[in-house]
């Protein structure tokens, strides 16, 4: 079902979200780092079910402005979200 629909998967989770889960995805962000906030060990996080990567991206580029060493790596059984 994914592969047929990824091309508008995001334009329609943010209108049926009514752009709140930009938001949402920011709080999670917070969430998940704010444990770190004083590690100097490389961190690792996996994203299962990743879709078009939207957390992914923004956790990677939330560890790069925060100059946290981390690696983000996500995955998805549909390869049409992953390849939007």
């Amino acid at each position: 079902m994914f592969d047929k629909i990824a091309h508008r998967y995001d334009f329609i989770n943010r209108a049926l979200a009514l752009n709140m889960d930009i938001s949402w995805r920011r709080t999670m962000i917070n969430e998940i780092l704010s444990p770190f906030k004083s590690t100097t060990a490389p961190l690792q996080f996996l994203d299962l079910a990743t879709g078009t990567a939207d957390v992914a991206i923004l956790l990677a580029r939330e560890l790069n402005e925060r100059n946290i060493d981390g690696h983000v790596l996500g995955i998805d059984p549909s390869f049409n979200m992953i390849s939007v």
